[in-house]
């Protein structure tokens, strides 16, 4: 149970890290909205400058998918912090599910 303390240490405690989740959800609409002006951006463009707009929009979606990490670890940390293991399961699965997704973009 070491890792406990962690949220403690590292966060400064549980209210902490849920500050820290609702910081990282904004950022995260954030670089999405970002990504599909990019797109939207792309669709308007000829050449390279599709192919550089359309990376940009990629950038801002694997920035996103990174936050989207920082926020299920966050949330899958205060569930072990209180002994939840349903809801660590939970994030588990939805931080396999957003890496997976991730993998595309790299």
């Amino acid at each position: 149970m070491q890792t406990l303390g962690l949220v403690k240490r590292t966060y400064g405690g549980v209210e902490a890290a849920k500050k820290e989740i609702e910081l990282f959800t904004s950022m995260r609409g954030k670089f999405d909205r970002g990504a599909d002006m990019f797109d939207e951006i792309a669709a308007t463009l000829d050449g390279s400058r599709v192919i550089k707009a359309r990376r940009m929009a990629g950038i801002g979606r694997y920035m996103a998918r990174t936050l989207s990490t920082a926020i299920n670890i966050k949330h899958g940390a205060i569930a072990h912090f209180a002994g939840d293991k349903a809801a660590v399961l939970k994030w588990a699965k939805a931080e396999y599910a957003n890496a997976k997704a991730t993998i595309p973009l790299v």
